[in-house]
């Protein structure tokens, strides 16, 4: 039931039953009967069903001529006040009409003037005693006293919600049916049933002092009705205590369309998402943005259930598969934004809901590129957003770009693989390995090398095509010369009689190769010949290189498999860890990281997966304990064949602990970041290197340490359904190092080969 209905029909039963009046006969003649029937089927809304029954319910204990009387009156009443309502619209559309031939001057409204004063504001922490927002049912909501419709009120719905007049003004306004002078001097005149919806707050604020009708129109209206319905809700459905009856009210949705029309109209203000659209400022930016709407790919309009919180709290729950597209808003504007698979999982998961914040940076907005409003936004324009550079906000962080606009640093923990670019992230280096080579074969496969092995590589691939080079261009001179072998003229012949009247050096280069004894004939030359035949040597030289250097580069155009410069890229790997408190980590270095590209640990693991074979090393201490140490792609990979020889003192660091259980012994894995000296240049392991050399016996007792570890060795090994598990004994403490004096047995191939050895595992 309407409730101005009830009202007049509650007022009038009483007045009629209290006084026990007859009706006046004159009050029901025909004519007067007409006259009511056509006021009321002229507003259709008034034959409700609902209401016939609330005056049926009402009228029912009345005499049937009073119960007449008072239903005629009733409708009677309620066609004058539809009347009157009518008649306050087609006045406002008169007052609209003339406004529209007028130059409106821009008048700013009270709340922008309040604003714009500078006098100390109360933030909404402060108003609300720092509580945080919290999900109140229907019941403990009608407790409090708010509108029985706020919990149907969603951001689907909010553009829809009606405003029960008889719930926000006085009797006597209703009845007047004028309409309601609003703050700032807007009229709103509701419509027939007495409530109030997006179409008369649009003509309210046309009518509005200092609102040029010209430069608004309704789908602006409608679209920031829609978010203030549905903020001004959010606050009293949260704050029930604080704010019920205070802000979803006719009177402060006005004075809120008044305000965003002076910021964006009068005083040419954008929000953050409409600058964006627009291009005329960028979405990286660190922006906060409220979580509005989830759009799921198979219906892009997903119907509202039939409202209420818990409604749309259980559609939030259903399954978002990979690729998800939901609707972010500045608290201005609404804007589709592609969430990755991360973010796809937690709104799955319910970690993240509708009415939630969210800080994101690097943004991208994808889709189209050209500019538009924000309101004539394609379905296809869209803001991208990766998991790593967006987080939860503050529930009373101001919406829009952020103060900062440098990107915000995130916990190493709660990065994602397949998460996106990660903007800034909060580290502590824990360790840096070798510098690394990684070379792509042209099959595609990629090969790790260290430093040595990389100047081993680089050197053998250079010599093989400086082989190639010297092959080629001494089959080309062969050729070369081959084809211009000839002989002297016979004219040339005649001038060896005559060999010092030749001053030309074509001609002495000539007599010189037609004389039998090329050195007699040069004796008996002048300096001034000499020269000429020197310069013409010289010319020929020049003529033979260039010849010979055509024809090589034409020769290597011609071959099919051209020896190409080799696809080498220098990797330097680190071992971070993340820290919740800086103060934790006092004298440590932290580091700010920007701009990281993150993986799948899957597909780290297979990179990182050991493809090549492996040898086994076996370690052994004097007293028969052993250690076996897996390295990958052989000592060859690491180019260390020289370094593990026999008697020599070797450093190996970056090891790492396999605990591998099908082995006799307990396995250490050398992978690629393994390497391996005989001089350690750490401070830390040449400190514990010198130890290790004075604990190493003579040379001449080594042969006879070999033969006793020999036979136990032998014997671990024929047994490798027995698991020993032997630690060795370290020969110094150290707190992030840990040394062995051992002796390396290769299973490589036939032969056995021994060295001390020493490892330092940190």
């Amino acid at each position: 039931q309407h409730a101005w209905f009830q009202l007049y029909l509650c007022s009038h039963t009483q007045l009629v039953c209290g006084q026990r009046t007859k009706p006046d006969t004159n009050f029901v003649q025909s004519s007067l009967k007409g006259y009511l029937s056509e006021c009321i089927l002229s507003s259709h809304q008034l034959l409700h069903p609902e209401f016939f029954e609330a005056v049926r319910i009402q009228l029912a204990p009345v005499e049937h001529q009073q119960n007449e009387y008072i239903r005629i009156s009733v409708f009677y009443l309620a066609a004058e006040m539809s009347a009157r309502l009518r008649c306050a619209r087609e006045l406002q559309k008169l007052r609209l009409a003339r406004k529209k031939q007028q130059t409106v001057q821009p008048q700013p409204g009270s709340l922008f003037l309040k604003k714009a004063c500078g006098d100390p504001r109360v933030s909404l922490r402060d108003a609300v005693a720092g509580q945080h927002p919290y999900f109140h049912s229907r019941q403990q909501l009608l407790a409090y006293g708010a509108d029985p419709h706020l919990t149907s009120i969603a951001s689907t719905t909010a553009e829809e919600f009606r405003f029960d007049c008889a719930l926000h003004f006085s009797r006597v306004a209703m009845r007047a049916g004028n309409g309601f002078v609003l703050a700032d001097g807007g009229c709103l005149v509701p419509a027939d049933d007495g409530t109030a919806g997006k179409n008369e707050f649009y003509q309210a604020l046309l009518d509005t002092p200092g609102v040029d009708q010209r430069l608004l129109s309704s789908a602006w209206t409608y679209n920031h009705y829609r978010w203030l319905i549905w903020k001004l809700a959010a606050l009293e459905a949260s704050f029930p205590r604080v704010f019920v009856g205070r802000c979803l009210t006719p009177e402060l949705i006005l004075l809120q369309l008044k305000y965003r029309y002076d910021i964006e109209v009068d005083n040419s203000h954008r929000s953050a998402l409409k600058r964006i659209v627009e291009r005329d400022d960028t979405p990286s930016r660190t922006l906060i943005l409220l979580l509005s709407r989830i759009i799921t790919k198979s219906n892009e309009q997903p119907p509202t259930p039939a409202g209420s919180l818990e409604a749309e709290q259980a559609t939030e729950c259903t399954v978002i598969m990979s690729g998800t597209q939901v609707e972010v808003s500045d608290g201005w504007y609404g804007l589709r934004a592609n969430i990755d698979a991360p973010l796809s999982e937690l709104l799955r998961r319910g970690r993240l809901r509708v009415g939630q914040k969210l800080i994101v940076h690097g943004a991208e907005l994808v889709g189209s590129d050209d500019a538009c409003s924000p309101l004539e936004a394609p379905s296809s324009l869209a803001l991208r957003l990766s998991a790593n550079s967006t987080r939860l906000a503050r529930w009373d962080a101001h919406l829009g770009y952020f103060r900062d606009p440098r990107p915000f640093p995130v916990p190493l923990s709660s990065l994602f693989g397949d998460g996106g670019m990660v903007r800034c992230v909060d580290l502590v280096v824990l360790r840096s390995y070798p510098l690394q080579w990684m070379e792509k074969l042209p099959s595609g496969a990629f090969v790790f090398r260290n430093d040595r092995a990389e100047a081993r590589e680089a050197q053998r691939k250079a010599d093989g095509q400086e082989r190639s080079l010297e092959a080629l261009y001494s089959k080309l001179e062969e050729q070369f010369d081959k084809d211009n072998l000839g002989y002297p003229s016979h004219r040339c012949l005649g001038f060896r009689l005559h060999i010092k009247a030749l001053q030309d050096g074509s001609e002495l280069y000539e007599a010189m190769l037609a004389s039998s004894d090329p050195a007699y004939v040069e004796s008996c030359l002048s300096e001034q010949q000499l020269r000429a035949l020197q310069e013409y040597r010289q010319i020929l030289a020049d003529r033979r290189r260039s010849q010979l250097q055509a024809e090589l580069r034409r020769a290597l155009s011609s071959i099919e498999e051209v020896p190409t410069a080799r696809d080498v890229t220098p990797i330097w790997k680190i071992l971070v860890a993340g820290y919740a408190d800086p103060g934790q980590l006092p004298g440590v270095g932290k580091l700010n990281v920007f701009n990281l590209l993150s993986a799948q640990a899957a597909l780290l693991h297979l990179l990182l997966l050991p493809s090549a074979p492996m040898q086994a090393v076996y370690l052994g201490a004097p007293k028969e304990e052993f250690v076996v140490l897996r390295v990958w792609g052989g000592l060859a990979q690491h180019a260390a064949q020289e370094l593990v020889r026999p008697g020599a003192l070797l450093a190996a660091s970056n090891l790492q602990w396999t605990g591998e259980r099908h082995s006799s012994f307990p396995a250490l894995f050398a992978g690629e970041n393994a390497s391996f000296s005989l001089g350690p240049k750490e401070v830390h392991l040449r400190e514990a290197y010198r130890k290790l050399c004075k604990a190493v016996p003579v040379i001449w007792q080594i042969s006879t340490i070999l033969c006793q570890l020999e036979e136990p060795l032998n014997i671990l090994q024929s047994t490798m359904n027995i698991h020993t598990f032997i630690f060795l004994p370290p020969i110094m403490k150290h707190p992030n190092v840990q040394v062995w004096l051992t002796v390396m047995k290769s299973d490589e191939g036939t032969s056995t080969h021994y060295l001390w050895y020493i490892i330092f595992i940190i």
